[in-house]
């Protein structure tokens, strides 16, 4: 009994460490990757602060443009020869990592390492 008592006892510890924040100013959105890499499997991307997006997915050119609207973000991609059209995602920092969600955050969601 006191070995679950324990495992149980450290869930709202661990619970509380984990710190989330909706990034909704593009300052503080640029202050994060500027001169870095957004990784994730078999993603590399650089977001540059100039609206710039540049790197590859499997191995293939990812290009765009980004801009920041109301509290989104908000880029137009093409991958290879695809576009991929445009999409306004919210960001959040979630443990040092970057979480996107597409359509404003009512979409699936992507999270990268910030190297």
């Amino acid at each position: 009994v006191s070995m679950f008592s324990s495992v149980f006892s450290q869930v709202p510890v661990i619970a509380a460490a984990q710190t989330s924040q909706w990034i909704k100013e593009e300052d503080k959105f640029v202050n994060l990757i500027d001169g870095k890499k957004l990784k994730r499997f078999l993603i590399q991307l650089s977001v540059g602060k100039d609206g710039t997006i540049t790197g590859t997915g499997a191995g293939i050119d990812v290009t765009g443009n980004w801009n920041w609207q109301d509290d989104y973000f908000c880029r137009n991609l093409s991958w290879g020869n695809r576009d991929l059209g445009s999409d306004c995602q919210k960001v959040e920092l979630i443990d040092q990592k970057l979480f996107f969600t597409s359509d404003r955050g009512r979409g699936t969601t992507a999270g990268f390492s910030i190297k």
